[in-house]
C-alpha cells in the first residue's frame, strides 16, 4: 500500500487560494463512524483537522487599568462579575484570564445568594461583555497608599 503525503507548503497554498478544506475533529469522527469511508479515503477530502474551539483558551486574557482613586489605593484582590482577576503587578492594574471560572464566595460577591450562582460563567464571558460595552460588577479589596 502506498502512503499518501501532502506537504505543509501544499496545504498552505490551498488555503491561500481559498480552496483549503478544514474540518473539526467532530466532523472527522462523524465521517469515520458512518462506516462508508476509510481514513485513507478521507485524506483526499480534507487538508486540515482542527481540534481546538473558538472559545476562550488559557492564554487569552485582558489587562485592565481601573483608574486611580482619591486617596490612592493598591488593589490586593479583585473580582469582575465574580471572576477573580490577578491584582499583583500595579496599583490599580488587574489581569483577567479568559479561562478563570467564577468564584462566588463571600469575598468575591457578598451580595449574591446561592440562587444567583452562574457556574458556567468565567473570564471569557466577562471579557466579551467588556468588549461589547456592557456593565459588569467590580469588587476589590485594597489598601490606601501614598505611592501614587
Amino acid at each position: 500500500m502506498t502512503q499518501k503525503t501532502r506537504t505543509l507548503a501544499e496545504i498552505n497554498d490551498r488555503i491561500a487560494a481559498g480552496q483549503g478544506r478544514v474540518w473539526t475533529s467532530s466532523e472527522l469522527k462523524q465521517r469515520l463512524d458512518s462506516g462508508h469511508v476509510s481514513p485513507a479515503d478521507l485524506f483526499d477530502e480534507v487538508d486540515v483537522i482542527t481540534t481546538g474551539t473558538f472559545e476562550p483558551m488559557e492564554s487569552s486574557s485582558a489587562i485592565l487599568n481601573l483608574g486611580q482613586s482619591d486617596p490612592p489605593l493598591k488593589i490586593r484582590k479583585c473580582w469582575l462579575d465574580g471572576v477573580p482577576a490577578y491584582a499583583g503587578f500595579g496599583a490599580v492594574d488587574v489581569c483577567l484570564g479568559a479561562s478563570m471560572p467564577a468564584d462566588f464566595n463571600k469575598d468575591a460577591s457578598p451580595e449574591l445568594s446561592k440562587s444567583d450562582l452562574k457556574p458556567k460563567r468565567g473570564g471569557g464571558h466577562v471579557i466579551e461583555d467588556l468588549i461589547a460595552g456592557k456593565a459588569i460588577s467590580l469588587r476589590a479589596i485594597g489598601q490606601a497608599t501614598d505611592c501614587y
